[in-house]
């Protein structure tokens, strides 16, 4: 879990509408196998309540540990390679976690202030 100054400027549907809009399909889902296209179905309920979501974690200033997870995973470079060097990591986050950070920083440009928050913590 996070807990932090995460204050911030209030959320507002058209933040998580736009920020749901632009997250793009068809890929690798995180740890809570939420996916992208889940979030494009949601509708306006759904919008809802991911701002009251959304504001309850500024306000409290508070991310769950789970939705702090991300898995990394080593893709080699080359076939059936085995040295460190000729591979690759990526990362799979949460669609949801990438949605908040995508408000918080669509947040961030509109006000010029700095909100701390992009948090990865690995748990093997």
């Amino acid at each position: 879990m996070f807990e932090g100054d995460l204050s911030g400027h209030e959320i507002f549907e058209l933040d998580i509408e736009q920020a749901v809009k632009q997250s793009k399909v068809g890929k690798a889902t995180g740890l809570d196998n939420i996916s992208c296209e889940m979030l494009k179905t949601l509708g306006q309920e759904g919008i809802g309540v991911l701002c009251k979501l959304f504001d309850q974690i500024y306000n409290q200033g508070v991310l769950p540990g789970e939705m702090c997870l991300s898995v990394f995973a080593p893709l080699p470079k080359k076939p059936r390679t085995l040295l460190c060097e000729e591979h690759r990591t990526i990362s799979l986050k949460s669609p949801l976690v990438l949605r908040i950070e995508s408000v918080r920083k669509h947040n961030e440009e509109r006000t010029s202030e700095f909100l701390p928050f992009s948090i990865t913590i690995i748990e093997y």
